[in-house]
């Protein structure tokens, strides 16, 4: 009797190849330390987080190796603002057969987000999870920056020569805002 070899390895179509595997925790800690410019110096990583050159849409960008998509959002929450301004998404993505896996990252707020997908129907979520991050993620970014903008630098300043400047956030408005100035006690509104 004939003993039948096995082969070592089976290879199903579906698989990931190339011996690249990853998680999101992987992923979730390449972006922390490119936003920590702890892989290269602060210059070189605000080098490489620069668009390259732009497409025919307004909404994408090209880097190296960045695909940057640019998010349109409301310069303030609420009241709901007429404004908006453009928020850079970097981010690197690929798929492989029922695989697909994304890094996101945004500068502006010092955040990123990894998604992976796998299955049939991974394309429609991933789509659906990429649609919800740069609507959701970023307001939310947005909203968070508002609220440590107000904490840290919004309150009256005074100084010993009868001098002051009143600095807040406005409702409907984009930034910081001097709403007083005291100088040498005129008021120079």
């Amino acid at each position: 009797m004939e003993k039948t070899q096995r082969p070592l390895l089976t290879i199903h179509p579906i698989l990931s190849a190339g011996g690249y595997f990853q998680s999101v925790t992987d992923l979730s800690r390449l972006g922390r330390s490119i936003l920590n410019a702890s892989l290269l110096s602060g210059k070189a990583t605000r080098e490489w987080l620069k668009p390259v050159t732009h497409t025919s849409s307004p909404f994408m960008s090209v880097g190296r190796p960045w695909e940057i998509l640019r998010v349109e959002v409301p310069v303030a929450p609420s009241p709901p603002s007429n404004g908006t301004r453009f928020v850079d998404v970097y981010s690197k993505n690929g798929a492989l057969g029922q695989y697909l896996g994304i890094l996101g990252l945004s500068p502006d707020h010092d955040m990123g987000i990894s998604i992976l997908a796998a299955g049939p129907s991974a394309g429609l979520v991933f789509g659906a999870l990429q649609a919800l991050a740069t609507t959701a993620w970023i307001q939310a970014g947005e909203h968070a920056a508002r609220e440590q903008a107000l904490l840290r630098f919004a309150g009256n300043y005074t100084s010993h020569d009868n001098s002051s400047a009143e600095i807040t956030v406005l409702p409907g408005e984009p930034g910081l805002f001097l709403t007083g100035l005291v100088s040498n006690g005129t008021d120079m509104f």
